[in-house]
């Protein structure tokens, strides 16, 4: 069996529901299944769960908070309950993170700044996000409120002049469901954007862009992708968030166009082409809409690129691409069950499986991205 060098150890488990399990245990039983999936449909397929030692990956993390003004409780919830458990110290965190996570809940106490609690209180969640460069936080505060308070300026000017954070953003959410960010944002201190290098691209990142939490294991399998991804091409990358893995095509692809509804991944996408040369700017396209409006870019695409939601491709996307001209197809899995649905089909519809990467995304848990290179049979 497998085994992470250093034992996964947290005293938060099993009472925190971020982990499945402890110890040495490599391989999740998810990994099993995806396994068996594929003896009886590719036989002799060798698929490889990569993986890095479990400590200090987390680069993003969502926390709940709740409690009360005198002791806030951030973290996680409890398995099947609204009840939150602290996680001060999760040895999965990045340090730039544990070390912001006090400031906050410090702060908090100063300032009697109250914890959500049922339709009532401030603070309903907390988002910390790594930049590695730096190493500081770019922090968004989601409150159950519409617009900013004093107290809530004060209190962000002084946890901002505690140093270590890139930026604090507010986001306004009076919602009465478990969205976690409502559509209204606010940069309260620090720079607009958050700047990464993703693969061989700088982006710039806003806090209501989607960004995988494990950045070093996403970086290789953005190379396995630009490894295998068919050049000269003319390709449409669908749930495209900022277009990270159309723009890293882009320098040997004829052209992109990436697929997203959210607003903000389209402001990142821009700020990023900014800084690219021309000859790449000139074959890199935004589409601020749903895929089911955009159908004819899937169908006229020599190459299709999927990382789609936990529920999988929807079955007029699947339509799409048996329809389309598409010859190669890079499918990357958030979801192993929805993969493997989908996966079914596409068989079905003459795609052939050419390789299959197992990614341990997070450690501890009963979960591996999946990211699979199909061509036409």
């Amino acid at each position: 069996m497998n085994t992470f060098s250093t034992p996964l150890h947290c005293d938060y488990f099993p009472v925190c529901s971020g982990c499945d399990f402890q110890g040495q245990e490599l391989v999740p039983p998810i990994f099993s299944s995806l396994q068996e999936f594929f003896a009886d449909l590719v036989p002799n397929l060798e698929i490889p769960l990569i993986y890095q030692e479990p400590q200090g990956w987390r680069f993003r993390a969502k926390l709940a908070v709740r409690g009360d003004a005198a002791f806030p409780l951030i973290g996680l919830f409890q398995r099947g309950t609204h009840n939150v458990v602290s996680i001060p110290n999760c040895p999965l965190h990045h340090g730039a993170i544990l070390r912001s996570y006090q400031q906050v809940r410090q702060t908090m106490v100063d300032f009697q700044i109250t914890p959500y609690d049922e339709c009532k209180g401030v603070v309903r969640y907390l988002q910390f996000l790594v930049e590695k460069k730096s190493q500081t936080v770019q922090l968004s505060i989601v409150v159950n409120l519409s617009e900013p308070t004093n107290k809530l300026h004060a209190w962000i000017h002084r946890l901002y002049s505690l140093g270590g954070f890139h930026s604090i953003w507010l986001n306004f959410n009076i919602e009465k469901t478990n969205r976690i960010f409502g559509d209204n944002w606010l940069l309260c201190a620090g720079e607009m954007y958050l700047q990464e290098k993703l693969g061989k691209i700088s982006c710039f990142i806003h806090p209501a862009c989607f960004v995988q939490a494990h950045l070093s294991l996403f970086e290789h399998a953005l190379s396995i992708i630009c490894q295998e991804a068919f050049p000269s091409k003319r390709i449409c990358e669908c749930y495209s968030g900022m277009g990270v893995i159309g723009l890293n095509l882009a320098s040997f692809s004829k052209e992109i166009h990436c697929i997203e509804m959210n607003p903000f991944a389209k402001q990142c996408f821009d700020r990023t082409c900014s800084f690219l040369p021309r000859e790449i700017k000139n074959r890199v396209f935004f589409h601020p809409t749903s895929i089911k409006k955009s159908l004819r870019l899937l169908k006229t695409s020599e190459v299709i690129v999927v990382d789609p939601p936990r529920k999988g491709l929807e079955a007029f996307v699947l339509d799409a691409i048996d329809q389309s001209q598409a010859e190669q197809l890079i499918y990357l899995s958030c979801s192993t069950n929805s993969f493997m649905r989908d996966c079914n089909e596409l068989l079905k519809n003459g795609w052939r499986v050419e390789k299959v990467f197992g990614y341990l995304f997070f450690p501890g848990s009963n979960h591996v991205e999946t990211l699979c290179i199909l061509k036409r049979g």
